[in-house]
């Protein structure tokens, strides 16, 4: 992921300063965002064309929340997936 701090103060406000804790909680955002972007669509459709659609409809999501942490997303590249044993 790549990100850029928009608001320094409430950047600090929320991570306390540390990069470490803002690079924790965006993990955890864009997580959560993917989880509920795949919840949205069939394996197929995960796996098919409609990838930049779930990316950009991830990002969207996942970028609303950074902003509480006065920080601007920039890019996220999802590199690999793992799917749970129910799913095969």
């Amino acid at each position: 992921m790549k990100y850029r701090i928009s608001d320094p103060l409430e950047y600090y406000i929320s991570t306390r300063g540390i990069e470490s804790e803002a690079q924790n909680r965006l993990l955890e955002i864009i997580k959560a965002a993917i989880r509920t972007e795949f919840a949205k669509r069939t394996m197929q459709e995960v796996i098919s064309l409609e990838r930049n659609e779930l990316m950009r409809d991830m990002m969207s999501e996942a970028s609303a929340l950074a902003g509480d942490l006065g920080i601007s997303l920039i890019d996220v590249r999802v590199k690999r997936v793992e799917f749970s044993p129910r799913v095969a």
